[in-house]
């Protein structure tokens, strides 16, 4: 893989949020592998899948939507077994 760095980003409830962060993380001379994982389904699920069609033509970011609220700790562990690359930031 040619990325070496993950950049994860849990998330719940902060689609708008979540578009600045992505938005910061793409403008960047590097390429990463980004992953964001939707802590649950609730009110904003609409909204996260707009998001992830939005940014669908990036082929280093990926989202998962988890089936329920995890927890912080539980959806970021998730991230980093997704982790492909030697390094991971959370963001």
């Amino acid at each position: 893989m040619d990325n070496y760095i993950t950049i994860a980003i849990p998330t719940h409830k902060r689609p708008s949020l979540l578009i600045r962060a992505l938005d910061s993380v793409i403008s960047k001379d590097h390429v990463f592998e980004i992953l964001v994982s939707i802590n649950g389904k609730d009110e904003h699920y609409d909204e996260y899948k707009k998001i992830q069609r939005k940014y669908s033509t990036f082929k280093n970011i990926k989202f998962f939507f988890q089936d329920y609220n995890l927890g912080f700790i539980k959806n970021l562990n998730f991230l980093i077994n997704e982790c492909k690359t030697e390094f991971i930031s959370l963001l």
